[in-house]
């Protein structure tokens, strides 16, 4: 009896530890307004689809320029390309996208933010921008969303662009995501995520950390916060995939596609570059040493010249 007293105390105070540690590390979403008072542009616009969604977009360069969509990857938005954006503007009409659970698009309606629902946003999008022709570019979880796409919409895409692009199964997720996918550790993620933690993330997906600024790491840390944001990324990121890349799957890609990839991404492995190049008909491969997983932030002159080059051929 002595004892399950004490087991009984012991555990009662841990829950008060947890308890109190929650209630001093917890932050609130912040409301839709403030955060896009902060980070909306000259160039923004929010679309409104059928369902009700309202997607977040920047429109740059000449409307009447070939158009190029690009789609940031997991927890990112669309300033991950801002880099190519001031690169490309002067030549191609630029489309960047919050997707659904990100940036200032926030969670959608439908409560869906798998790969599949997230290519039909895209497609929404671009239809009622009246986009009929265009080239795709995705970065890691934007590069899943770019392939399912182009699979789906062939006739729409003129060239196919993967950056660190994700969609092979792999058991070795990045530990971040594994902690969120147990039911306790996700519940508290969604509630505690301070932002030393967004830092730490970051120092992971740059090769070079001494690029990661303060100014980005309060972007990031103020667009999880954004409301609905943090629960929409704890769906997503339970949410198991419908279709996974394949010599099967891929080799149905029609699209010229160009294969860009940071030799030093730690979140992705180096040898899925390898499999997208040998699954893609006829894809073209780009390696660049000493980049990580998001080569156009790291290195935007190298990589938007090489894009650039792709795409206007």
């Amino acid at each position: 009896m002595r004892l399950l007293k004490w087991l009984g105390l012991a555990l009662g105070l841990i829950v008060l530890v947890i308890a109190g540690a929650m209630a001093w590390l917890a932050e609130p979403d912040l409301p839709a307004a403030r955060v896009e008072a902060q980070y909306l542009t000259p160039t923004s616009r929010f679309v409104t689809l059928a369902d009700g969604a309202r997607v977040h977009v920047r429109l740059d360069g000449d409307p009447a320029a070939p158009a190029i969509v690009l789609l940031h990857g997991s927890n990112a938005s669309l300033h991950t390309w801002e880099g190519w954006t001031f690169r490309l503007k002067d030549r191609f009409r630029v489309v960047s996208m919050d997707l659904p659970g990100h940036g200032l698009t926030g969670p959608v309606p439908s409560g869906r933010y798998d790969i599949g629902a997230m290519a039909e946003v895209v497609d929404a999008v671009v239809t009622k921008l009246g986009v009929a022709k265009f080239s795709l570019v995705g970065n890691s979880m934007g590069g899943y969303v770019a392939w399912r796409y182009t699979l789906a919409h062939p006739d729409k895409v003129d060239h196919l662009v993967l950056v660190d692009a994700g969609g092979y199964p792999r058991k070795d997720r990045p530990m971040i995501y594994r902690i969120a996918s147990l039911p306790l550790a996700g519940w508290i993620m969604q509630r505690v995520t301070p932002a030393f933690t967004i830092r730490a993330q970051l120092t992971q997906v740059f090769a070079d950390d001494s690029k990661v600024t303060d100014a980005m790491v309060e972007r990031y840390h103020t667009l999880l916060l954004r409301e609905g944001n943090r629960e929409a990324t704890g769906k997503r990121i339970t949410t198991p995939p419908d279709v996974i890349a394949s010599p099967q799957v891929l080799g149905a890609i029609k699209a010229p596609t160009l294969i860009i990839w940071g030799e030093q991404d730690a979140w992705i492995p180096l040898e899925w570059a390898h499999h997208f190049a040998a699954d893609i008909p006829g894809a073209t491969l780009k390696l660049y040493p000493g980049l990580g997983h998001v080569p156009m932030e790291e290195a935007p002159d190298e990589t938007a010249a090489d894009a650039a080059a792709f795409l206007s051929k």
